[in-house]
This record gives C-alpha cells, sequence and structure tokens, in this order.
C-alpha cells in the first residue's frame, strides 16, 4: 500500500538539501515511537515497529522546481512524498501520526500537511512495467563492513538483485521461496536518450556506524521479469536494498498508453 503525502510550504520559495533521505527516514522513525497511541495492541505487539525496515518512500515531488548546487528550490505549491509498505497496518498507523501531527518539518523547511491519500497495491501485468520515484540500489556481498555498488552493466546484476530481494522476502514473510527470481530490463529509450548514463550517486549522512555512505545507485523506467511474488514485493518494498533510506521507489505504469504525451500511471 502506498501513503501520499501533500504538504504545503508554510513559507514560500524555500530551499532543501537535495539529498533528504536521512531527514525523511529520521520522520518516519519519529513516528513509529508513538504507534503505540494509534494502533491496536495486538499490532504493536506483532512487530517491533522502530526497527522495522519493510519499506520505502520517494524523492520529494516539487513543483517547478529549481536545482542551485546542492539544493532544491521551491516556490509555493505544495509537494507531495509517497510512502510504500506490504504491511498496511505500518502504513495507516503512520497516516494517523502524521495527521495529528499536522506539520511535517524537513531540514529547516515546514509543511502543513493538506491531506493525505491511500494507493492499493494494484493487480501488476505478467511482465509489468515501472518508473523510479526514487533511485535503486544493489551491492554484492563483501567480508568487510565496506559496500561494493552493482551497476547497471554489471553482469551478475540480476543474480545479486535476486538474491537481496529474496533475502528481505523471508525475512518479512518467513517463508522461502521455492525457485526465486528477477529480472531488470531498462528502457532502451530512455537509456539512449540518457547516453547510458543512468547512474546518480546518493550522499548518505549518519549511515549506521559508518556515518556518511555513499550510494552508487541507477534510475531509469524499467520492466520487472521474475517470480510473481518478488515482482510485487518489489513494487511495495522497494527494489533492491536501502530502502528504508529512500532507495528503490517504483510507480507502476500502463505500458505504450499516453495522456497528452504523459504515460497513464495506475
Amino acid at each position: 500500500m502506498i501513503l501520499r503525502l501533500i504538504l504545503a510550504p508554510q513559507v514560500p520559495n524555500y530551499s532543501i538539501p537535495i539529498n533528504v533521505n536521512t531527514q525523511v527516514r529520521h520522520l518516519i522513525r519519529l513516528a513509529t515511537r508513538t504507534f503505540h497511541r494509534h494502533c491496536d495492541e495486538k499490532i504493536i505487539r506483532e512487530r517491533r515497529w522502530q526497527s522495522f525496515d519493510t519499506y520505502t518512500f520517494s524523492q520529494l515531488h516539487i513543483p517547478n522546481r529549481k536545482i542551485n548546487e546542492n539544493q532544491i528550490m521551491g516556490g509555493e505549491e505544495p509537494t507531495t512524498l509517497f510512502i510504500s509498505s506490504p504491511d498496511v497496518q505500518f502504513i495507516k498507523c503512520l497516516d494517523k501520526v502524521f495527521k495529528e501531527w499536522e506539520v511535517i518539518q524537513i531540514q529547516t523547511t515546514r509543511f502543513t500537511l493538506v491531506r493525505t491519500e491511500f494507493e492499493e497495491t494494484p493487480e501488476l501485468e505478467e511482465v509489468p512495467h515501472f518508473t523510479c520515484l526514487s533511485p535503486a540500489a544493489i551491492t554484492r556481498p563483501q567480508k568487510s563492513k565496506a559496500f561494493m555498488f552493482i551497476l547497471p552493466m554489471d553482469y551478475d546484476m540480476n543474480h545479486y538483485l535476486t538474491q537481496a530481494m529474496h533475502r528481505r522476502y523471508e525475512a518479512y514473510y518467513g517463508e522461502t521461496l521455492k525457485k526465486p527470481f528477477l529480472k531488470v530490463e531498462f528502457d532502451p529509450d530512455y537509456v539512449l536518450r540518457k547516453k547510458s548514463k543512468i547512474t546518480k550517486l546518493i550522499n548518505i549522512h549518519k549511515y549506521e556506524d559508518l556515518g556518511f555512505l555513499k550510494v552508487k545507485s541507477f534510475f531509469s523506467p524499467l520492466v520487472l521479469r521474475g517470480t510473481p511474488e518478488l515482482v510485487r514485493f518489489a513494487y511495495e518494498a522497494g527494489l533492491g536494498e536501502f530502502t528504508d533510506y529512500g532507495f528503490g521507489m517504483l510507480q507502476h505504469v500502463v505500458p505504450d498508453k499516453y495522456v497528452k504525451g504523459r504515460r497513464i500511471t495506475t
């Protein structure tokens, strides 16, 4: 399920850092601390919400934004933030907390919560098409604490993507899939238009005990093939790793259908 937050800036012509992943994650973590006041006691017992990480969130969608070095400049129009998780209760509890807060602060910018909206997981096609609402990242396992990130051109990308997604699936559902498989196919027109430059370097501050982490990620419309359970899980919980830091959020699109030149989304 997806939670859509419509946020109105309290002061127009504001600026926020390009990367607010850590700040948004902190907001979500802060919200989970008050779940006991908004959610059924049974729900609280079932999950350790403050360590819950089966979710993802989008980049901030700021209309008519301008980029000034490492800052995003916004006007007075409302901005949108999407949060997604396969756990419906998690999403609904977040919604209750945010409504109680009424004001969401990101860095030094305060937003008034105009409204929230829910979006159920659509019925996905056998080979569904997606766009990225945030970059996705995958790593190759290492013996050390250092991360080795996999890039789109790496031959073993789908192998490690399948491993990562199946590991996350097992951790959440407590069950193993018999033949897990996941394969990403990037939109060739987009890749050509971008001259194959579909990678992004995102700086994450205060990443666990490392303090600072540079995440190599990819950002492109794509097709997912594979085990239906894993495809659905990737859509709901985020594709790849570091999803609780705002990586891997996907938006389902209806292929080859356009309205006024824009692709239709569900």
